[in-house]
């Protein structure tokens, strides 16, 4: 009890992280609290659209574009697969980040968790699995790491 993650401390760690958008950090320190209480089901439903905002948002900072205008003339944000797709993404996020939020999120050979979430179709079970899981503690190392980035771009300027 004396070295207990609370929920306050996450929804702090994602104040400080410059990853984390603005506006998402009760949901996504929520959803990392989740993990440390076990409750990885929770956690999952609320990291998938989180991660998929992310996404968007740091791509976006680098001029990508993120959305189409469909034949109704309708702009329509795009998903998360189609995204990771964009050239920009690598550049932003490197190959081997892409490589496991495909795997992990949207990658029909994958854990596909992100489209699982979306359309209802993740079970009990499917959310405690190993994937889910893998992806909570991805979101939390990316929170983290992010502050080494912050503190190494401070250090070469």
């Amino acid at each position: 009890m004396e070295y207990r993650v609370t929920k306050e401390l996450m929804v702090s760690l994602c104040y400080q992280s410059p990853i984390v958008p603005e506006g998402r950090e009760q949901l996504l320190g929520n959803a990392l609290w989740f993990g440390f209480e076990y409750d990885f089901g929770v956690a999952i439903h609320l990291l998938c659209p989180q991660v998929e905002h992310i996404v968007r948002t740091k791509l976006k900072e680098v001029g990508a574009h993120t959305s189409n205008i469909d034949r109704n003339g309708i702009e329509n944000e795009n998903g998360l697969s189609t995204l990771m797709e964009l050239p920009e993404a690598v550049e932003v996020f490197g190959e081997d980040l892409c490589f496991e939020v495909g795997s992990i999120f949207t990658d029909s050979l994958g854990a596909n968790l992100r489209n699982e979430v979306a359309h209802g179709l993740l079970s009990d079970d499917s959310a405690s699995s190993i994937s889910s899981i893998y992806a909570w503690w991805l979101v939390l190392r990316l929170v983290l790491h992010s502050f080494y980035q912050l503190s190494s771009a401070g250090e070469s300027s």
